[in-house]
């Protein structure tokens, strides 16, 4: 992928960008406009070319994608933790507070989905959830256009929704559960 500047990346965002080539390598039969080709060649994004490279269907699609996937790892890593933890034999208190941090976890990722992105890009009242923090410039482009604003949205609140609905069945194996619906 790319090699030299990937090494110091963290293993999410690595997984992030093989999903996102991944997704790219089958698309290949898709056509590209002429300025998402013209930002991909750019040694340097301005404005312009930020917004004709995030806004292109094909960039969208991947970028999307390697998000939702990055998601879903952290997602399952949480699981996975809590899982150990009481397989483990771990006390009420130990487990209580790795469903606390899946909680927050789904929390930060469904009120991503639902709030103004100006509360995240433009005024920064809020952080941007850690697994997609690096994607701040993509969600700017995105939330600028009603329609691609809409479009992440709905898919970042439906995959919230999938998420809180497995983690209530994964969590109910265990007799535990969340403490927010």
């Amino acid at each position: 992928v790319f090699p030299v500047t990937i090494k110091a990346e963290s293993p999410g965002y690595i997984h992030e960008v093989i999903t996102h080539e991944t997704i790219h390598a089958v698309q290949h039969y898709k056509k590209m406009s002429t300025a998402y080709a013209r930002a991909v060649t750019a040694k340097q994004f301005g404005p312009k070319s930020k917004t004709a490279y995030y806004s292109e269907p094909m960039e969208r699609e991947a970028t999307l994608s390697g998000l939702v996937a990055q998601l879903r790892k952290t997602f399952n890593s949480h699981l996975s933790n809590i899982g150990t933890e009481i397989e483990k034999g771990k006390t009420n208190n130990v487990i209580r507070y790795y469903i606390i941090k899946l909680e927050t976890f789904l929390k930060s990722i469904s009120i991503f989905a639902k709030t103004p992105p100006e509360n995240y890009l433009k005024h920064k009242e809020l952080p941007l959830p850690a697994p997609i923090a690096h994607r701040e410039e993509f969600f700017d482009v995105l939330s600028k256009n009603p329609k691609l604003r809409r479009e992440y949205q709905l898919k970042l609140t439906k995959l919230s929704e999938d998420m809180i609905t497995d983690a209530k069945e994964f969590l109910k194996k265990y007799n535990q559960s969340l403490s927010y619906t």
